[in-house]
């Protein structure tokens, strides 16, 4: 097929545009004036020096509107109810250098679920903790590495509307349902100039689930007792969880980063009552950020995420035979955010020796 000499003639004037701009641009980004660090949640080995802090806050959200890939329809086919599969999540992060080569991490975030209208949402206070130790600096033919340890906890309530009666004389009571995980991150990264930079993880963890469960056995006959056991046994289970992944971070312009995110999460669980009819263990993981740098120690942000089995592997108290097919569905959510820098060294370690 022959191109039109209209087509022929756009793409010679796009071409010349792209080479009168080139220098400009390669001018523009190759000067690029000291700025935020924005860590943020991206799986770096970097580490912020002795005294300093970032800090950041996101709102993140899918709905009716928000929507966009039509992903919350495809996690809940053939219903009908509008507020099933919503989410909402308010997140905080910080990170503090505590000194040269060692840094502390926390990551907390209050999000709510949808169930539907009659169901109302699942209320889920999450924490993250991680102390993070570089372990090799970086050079022209080498990575900087840093191994991580840290503990990372989910907190689910109003699963259910308590108490439910089972008959006249006996009721049961569900407090809610939490999981507590401790692992190791090694993580490593690597600069190729002033502006773009890629980074990968291995990580592994150990997880427990356990669930609140109050029960007046008062006239219950033997049969539901069973029934109630085997509820327990399966919102109570251990797993085990490994992680790998990779990404990038690329300063566009002076004012512009953009940073995305792939990792690939197996869990293999164990001490369960019953595995789930349709079995699924692993997720894929996408997330992206960009971020606008309004100032050298303030920038806001737009980002997203995308799960091929919704929330497995990060909200580990959310699966069990019971619930995990509920769960089995494609998902991701839009986020916007703000971060802000300040170094604390003079004022902290004025005087003091490193």
């Amino acid at each position: 097929m022959s191109l039109t000499k209209t087509t022929c003639t756009f793409l010679v004037a796009f071409w010349l545009c792209c080479l009168s701009a080139a220098p400009v641009l390669a001018e523009y980004i190759d000067n690029i004036p000291p700025g935020l660090p924005l860590y943020t949640d991206v799986p770096t080995a970097y580490l912020l020096s002795k005294g300093q802090l970032e800090v950041s806050a996101s709102y993140r959200t899918v709905n009716d509107t928000v929507d966009i890939f039509d992903f919350k329809e495809s996690a809940i086919p053939g219903d009908n109810i509008g507020t099933l599969g919503d989410y909402h999540g308010l997140q905080g992060i910080f990170h503090f250098g505590l000194r040269d080569g060692l840094q502390i991490s926390y990551k907390g975030e209050l999000r709510e679920l949808g169930l539907g209208r009659s169901r109302g949402d699942v209320e889920v206070t999450s924490h993250d903790v991680m102390l993070k130790q570089r372990l090799v600096v970086e050079d022209s033919w080498y990575p900087t590495v840093a191994l991580g340890a840290f503990y990372r906890g989910n907190r689910g309530e109003n699963i259910a509307n308590p108490p439910l009666p089972l008959l006249p004389q006996g009721t049961i009571t569900f407090g809610g349902i939490e999981d507590d995980s401790y692992g190791v991150t090694l993580l490593a990264s690597k600069s190729f100039s002033t502006r773009w930079s890629i980074h990968a993880l291995a990580e592994y963890s150990k997880t427990n689930v356990n669930s609140e469960f109050g029960i007046d056995p008062a006239g219950l006959g033997a049969s539901v007792l069973m029934d109630l056991a085997d509820i327990l046994e399966e919102s109570d289970y251990q797993s085990d969880n490994f992680t790998i992944g990779f990404g990038g971070v690329f300063q566009i312009t002076p004012k512009f980063v953009v940073s995305a995110d792939y990792k690939r999460i197996q869990v293999n669980r164990s001490s369960e009552s019953r595995t789930p009819p349709k079995a699924f263990n692993s997720n894929n993981v996408v997330a992206w950020r960009l971020s606008y740098l309004t100032r050298s120690w303030l920038a806001f942000s737009v980002n997203g995420a995308y799960f091929t089995n919704q929330f497995l592997g990060e909200i580990h108290s959310l699966y069990n035979a019971t619930t995990a097919r509920k769960f089995n569905k494609d998902y991701g959510y839009l986020g916007i955010g703000i971060t802000v820098f300040h170094d604390f060294s003079s004022l902290l370690f004025s005087g003091r020796r490193s």
